[in-house]
């Protein structure tokens, strides 16, 4: 697999932009709104804190 790279951002308080690419031709870019990455974490079974998540 080869060299990337990845940018994650808050633009405001509400979102999280992710950004990545391999400088080449593949490039892909998402925001997600706080109620959505809440979803996530229930869907993965991480009932904790962010950190957990993050980690």
């Amino acid at each position: 697999m080869g060299q990337f790279l990845m940018r994650i951002f808050a633009p405001d308080y509400n979102h999280l932009k992710i950004q990545v690419t391999d400088y080449h031709s593949n490039t892909f870019e998402d925001a997600k709104s706080v109620m959505q990455l809440d979803d996530l974490r229930d869907c993965i079974g991480i009932g904790g804190s962010w950190t957990e998540l993050v980690e």
